[in-house]
């Protein structure tokens, strides 16, 4: 799933909210329940503005009426208790492991030679 998708993002789901402001409340409630919340920044990955790469995955479905390309099915969800351990910045797209590229000629993840989905780095300062 996408962060946008209803199964991270709904209530009844994972809960992972873009905004860490809102995810440290800890909870809301969804039809009388409470309902606890993840943080997940890797809206801010998102994109084509982001640092690094659109996204974690790469697919193309020209032929379909809805086609995103870039796809973030690789995240991290964090509980609101570890947001003050998660060091702003420090969550990366890796293109490349050490002399080795990730990315195809294209600048998509290289299934043939590493994988088809680009891998994550952070860091929790525990």
């Amino acid at each position: 799933m996408n962060p946008f998708d209803p199964g991270v993002t709904s209530g009844e789901g994972f809960h992972g909210l873009m905004d860490k402001r809102i995810a440290i409340r800890s909870s809301r409630k969804v039809l009388g329940k409470d309902r606890d919340f993840f943080y997940n920044p890797m809206w801010s990955l998102l994109g084509d503005e982001s640092t690094g790469p659109p996204g974690t995955y790469y697919y193309d479905a020209s032929s379909r009426p809805l086609n995103y390309y870039w796809h973030m099915f690789d995240q991290v969800l964090l509980r609101p208790e570890l947001v003050p351990l998660f060091p702003s910045g420090e969550l990366k797209i890796l293109t490349d492991a050490e002399t080795n590229s990730l990315m195809n000629a294209r600048g998509i993840p290289d299934s043939r030679e590493a994988s088809d989905h680009f891998p994550l780095l952070f860091r929790l300062n525990i």
